[in-house]
């Protein structure tokens, strides 16, 4: 199993993790957390961002997307 880095800015700021894909599945690793989903037919890398994200926002509300009023 292949280990491949991924890196997000915004807003000045860095985030990094890592994915990797086993049989069906992307699993991204940060110090946020993991997640994991299938992988339909977009690519794995793309799948692991938005996933990275998810994990940011998830940990960090509002940091990359604005609150909600």
């Amino acid at each position: 199993m292949q280990r491949h880095e991924i890196t997000i800015e915004d807003k000045g700021k860095t985030f990094q993790a890592y994915f990797y894909v086993e049989r069906d599945l992307v699993t991204v690793v940060s110090c946020f957390g993991q997640k994991s989903t299938q992988i339909g037919s977009s690519p794995a890398e793309s799948i692991a961002r938005i996933m990275l994200r998810e994990l940011i926002d998830e940990a960090m509300p509002g940091v990359l997307y604005p609150k909600k009023v």
